[in-house]
């Protein structure tokens, strides 16, 4: 009976050896173009998924109204462009109030930053949240600063990543800027005078 019992024993531990070493031989025996692609793999789906997280991220602060678009270069219709001071340029959403300001290299104006200010209502709201991962998001509106009737419009789209590419129009100019969407709470911008 012992030798019935160790003989099974036995043949059950050399099944499960000879299961286990197919597997340990097909590890073992990847190439390194087989190790590379698997591991270009694995990095592709951490992008993806980092991605997804940040397309989240400013999905929210775009569709509660609640971000600031800091420019960094301004594009003039002459072709010409221009690095510009993050601080002293942007548009400030929050809720149904919007601020937008723009101090233009070289340039006087009379919010005491050498720009202008406008502070109003926001109007004319639109969110587009793009059909897939891969397309931008969009937001665009309007406002009529307190005690003007003068309009500035502005549609801004947005990356996944948080880059922006802003279009604006007020009085019979437009002018496009680049630069980057962010949370009030890691916003460093400066606002001026009201001018309007």
């Amino acid at each position: 009976m012992k030798k019935l019992v160790y003989f099974i024993s036995a043949l059950l531990l050399s099944a499960t050896m000879m299961s286990v070493q197919p597997v340990m031989a097909q590890t073992k025996q990847l190439t390194k173009k087989e190790q590379r692609k698997l591991e270009k793999q694995k990095k592709k789906k951490e992008r993806e998924k980092k991605s997804k997280a940040l397309r989240a991220k400013y999905r929210d602060l775009l569709e509660n109204k609640h971000f600031v678009f800091e420019a960094q270069k301004i594009y003039l219709p002459d072709g010409s462009n221009t690095l510009i001071n993050t601080n002293v340029n942007f548009i400030a959403v929050k809720d149904d109030q919007i601020v937008v300001q723009f101090s233009f290299p070289g340039l006087p104006g009379p919010n005491a930053l050498g720009g202008f200010t406008a502070r109003g209502k926001l109007e004319n709201w639109n969110f587009d949240p793009g059909k897939n991962s891969k397309q931008a998001m969009t937001v665009s509106g309007q406002v009529t600063p307190l005690g003007s009737t003068n309009r500035v419009v502005f549609t801004i789209s947005v990356s996944n990543d948080g880059f922006a590419d802003a279009q604006i129009n007020m009085n019979s100019s437009s002018f496009r800027l680049t630069g980057q969407v962010m949370s009030f709470e890691d916003a460093d911008v400066i606002m001026g005078k009201t001018n309007f």
